[in-house]
């Protein structure tokens, strides 16, 4: 059973610490998607967590606050979501894998938050899976029916300071490698977010890399598929190159 790591008072700021047998690879933080909407959970990277963790990594399936979740910690949305990533990182500091690297998982609308919370803690590096990384196009294309929209409370006519903020494509950091899977032809976030993401870092100077994967949305967190295999490779691409 994991480790419930609680980071802050909310009832949804918590991670649950999976930790393998004998010494860990290093430690991977799961972030699930789901448009940054309450009705999407943690439970979604289970079988991920668990899959990863028989292979060697510690890894903290990160639970959050999200659109349409109040309770004592305040409500989700932008910006308690990006603070609760953080927090949530941080707070393995206090736990038995701290001091070993880590590489940030996001899919999907956790992809965003990954290649966001980079620019904000240490980490190895970054596996976005499907993530909508172009934030700002996302909104005008309006993907998940307005959820970019919905997260950040505005447009970018609207408010362009706050897609400054947490679109990670104006928040390149040029130290930390990021790979993007991305499923050619996904109808839930379309596979130019994450080309639109990779050219502009590559621009940058910044390790980033563009692999187009098989399969649906949601193979790519579906232990078995060839497309999440992709995921764990890249994974040990990230901590290969970091222990060089």
């Amino acid at each position: 059973m994991p480790e419930r790591i609680q980071y802050g008072p909310g009832k949804n700021q918590w991670g649950d610490l999976y930790l393998p047998e004998g010494t860990a690879r290093g430690v991977v933080v799961a972030i699930h998607g789901g448009f940054w909407r309450e009705r999407y959970t943690a439970e979604d990277t289970v079988d991920e967590s668990e899959d990863l963790a028989a292979r060697g990594f510690a890894v903290l399936n990160l639970e959050y606050r999200r659109v349409g979740d109040s309770d004592g910690a305040g409500d989700g949305g932008w910006p308690a979501t990006g603070e609760d990533i953080v927090a949530g990182i941080r707070a393995l500091q206090d736990t038995a894998v701290s001091g070993l690297p880590i590489v940030l998982l996001g899919h999907s609308a956790g992809g965003q938050l990954a290649a966001w919370a980079a620019g904000h803690v240490e980490v190895a590096g970054v596996v976005s899976q499907a993530g909508p990384l172009a934030l700002t196009e996302s909104a005008r294309l309006g993907i998940g029916d307005g959820a970019a929209v919905n997260f950040l409370g505005a447009t970018p006519e609207e408010n362009p300071a706050v897609y400054e903020q947490a679109d990670p494509l104006k928040n390149i950091p040029l130290s930390v490698p990021l790979i993007a899977l991305h499923p050619g032809l996904d109808k839930i976030v379309p596979f130019s977010l994450s080309k639109e993401y990779v050219t502009a870092a590559q621009e940058a100077g910044a390790d980033a890399r563009l692999i187009q994967v098989e399969g649906d949305h949601l193979a790519i967190i579906r232990p078995g598929s060839e497309a999440y295999q992709v995921s764990v490779d890249a994974i040990q691409a990230i901590l290969g190159h970091q222990s060089r």
